[in-house]
Order: C-alpha cells, then sequence, then structure tokens
C-alpha cells in the first residue's frame, strides 16, 4: 500500500463528519435544555411586602382525607360550600393532589412543593402527605420535618399587601410528635416568627404541650388549629355530613 492510500484511509469520510457533527449538535440542544427547562422551585413573593396578619376575613378548612380518593370522598363538596379561602388537608395520595386542587378550582395557585409527603409515618417510599391549597396567592411552599423525616408543608401567603404564613401538618404519636412540635417552632423562629395558622392532626388525642407558642383557637376530634398572636377567630365549626375521615373544621381569622 502506498503512503497516499495509507492516508486517504485515516481520512474521515463525508458521511462519518456528518455524524460527528450531528452528535455535537445533538448535545448541545440536550445542554441547552437544560437551561431553559422549568426548575421544580417554588415561587417567591414579590420584595418589600411588608410581613402582617391582614384585616381582610379569612376562611381555613381542615380535612383528614384518610388516604381516600376524591371520587370516594362525599365531604369534598361541603368543603366547597364552605368557601374556604384555604384548605389543608392530610393523609392525602400524592396521586390525587392536582386532581384536588382543580376540584376546588385552586389549581393556579398549586405547585408542587405545597405537597409533602408523611414521611416521619410512611418512610421514605410513602405516597401520602399534607397539601396546602389556596384560592389565595402562595409562595415558598417547603416541607417542614425533623430527624425522621418530613411531618408537614408549609408556605407564605400575601393578602392586602401583608405576608403571613401557613402550614399543614401530621404529628406522630408520643415523644416523636413533641420532637416534631420542637421542630415546628425552631422553624419558625428561623424565619422571624411571622404570622402564622396552622392546621394540626395529631396521632394523639391531646396535641403536645411544646405547641404553647402557638394559641389553640379550634379543638375537635384530634384536629386543632393554631394562630399566633397577631390573628383573632371570629367564626369556627363543622361541616356538616359524613365523610370517610374526620368531619372537616373551618374557622374565620383576622388581623388584630
Amino acid at each position: 500500500m502506498t503512503p497516499n492510500a495509507a492516508r486517504s484511509r485515516l481520512l474521515p469520510t463525508r458521511g462519518g463528519a456528518m455524524v460527528v457533527v450531528g452528535l455535537i449538535v445533538f448535545g448541545l440542544i440536550i445542554v441547552g435544555g437544560l437551561y431553559v427547562t422549568p426548575r421544580a422551585t417554588p415561587p417567591q413573593p414579590p420584595e418589600h411586602v411588608a410581613v402582617g396578619a391582614p384585616h381582610h376575613k379569612l376562611r381555613f378548612v381542615s380535612y383528614d382525607l384518610a388516604r381516600q380518593p376524591p371520587a370516594n370522598e362525599p365531604m369534598l363538596p361541603a368543603i366547597v360550600k364552605l368557601d374556604p379561602d384555604f384548605v389543608l388537608l392530610q393523609d392525602v395520595n400524592e396521586d390525587d393532589v392536582v386532581e384536588i386542587a382543580q376540584f376546588f378550582g385552586m389549581q393556579h395557585s398549586y405547585h408542587p412543593q405545597l405537597y409533602q409527603r408523611s414521611e416521619h409515618l410512611a418512610g421514605k417510599r410513602g405516597t401520602w402527605g399534607n397539601v396546602i391549597l389556596s384560592r389565595q396567592s402562595l409562595y415558598q411552599g417547603s416541607p417542614l420535618g425533623g430527624i425522621r423525616g418530613g411531618f408537614g408543608a408549609w408556605a407564605a401567603s400575601i393578602v392586602d399587601d401583608r405576608k403571613f404564613f401557613v402550614a399543614c401538618v401530621h404529628f406522630a404519636a408520643g415523644d416523636a410528635g413533641a420532637a416534631e412540635a420542637k421542630a415546628l417552632q425552631e422553624i419558625w423562629k428561623s424565619r422571624g416568627s411571622p404570622p402564622l395558622v396552622a392546621a394540626v392532626l395529631s396521632s394523639d388525642p391531646k396535641p403536645p404541650a411544646r405547641m404553647d407558642f402557638l394559641q389553640k383557637a379550634v379543638a375537635s376530634n384530634g384536629v386543632w388549629f393554631y394562630l399566633t398572636k397577631e390573628w383573632t377567630v371570629v367564626g369556627q365549626g363543622e361541616a356538616p355530613g359524613a365523610g370517610r375521615g374526620l368531619l372537616p373544621r373551618w374557622i374565620d381569622v383576622v388581623g388584630n
């Protein structure tokens, strides 16, 4: 074989060059896609909004869905009739969250971080947990968690140019629940002790004593609402009917 013939065998063919160029272009498209794909991060509130409890009356409803599919739960229509601003649900199957948000007409403010698995009860592979839904704006959705894993979700909302926080919690029983209550207090303090409304489903007949940093507003059959001092309760009750879980509790609150 002549030297020229050997060199010609080493030179890339036109087809091979096209393959290489195609691979480079494909790689650039993939990398570019990583930059334009929306990140799984919660929306952030506008800057310079004052922290406080609005004087606008707000209705909160809390309900233990008991892991029932929405189609099998007769209390969801009853909750709609209460005309809530916020719906705080415990023991919700992960696959049902979007359907429930749409049922309440609250899908526009929903983002995935508003749902958090109950890892402390169901384990890391658990598929049920707590969710915050609202017709009001919702920001900064994030998990509430301790050593044993997540026990709730919380988020910020803005009404009348006042920012406050909302939490949906399911505590474990005994000492574990007390530790979770302490973790909730520490997270709240780390955010500057903002105005807070929390719905708590407890595995014990009474809530952990460490919740005394909040005011207990409503207590019924293991479901509680807790408020910080910036709020006043102006109404409360249960939704009529019979569901598979506990009856939905509701409260009306206004800022002091």
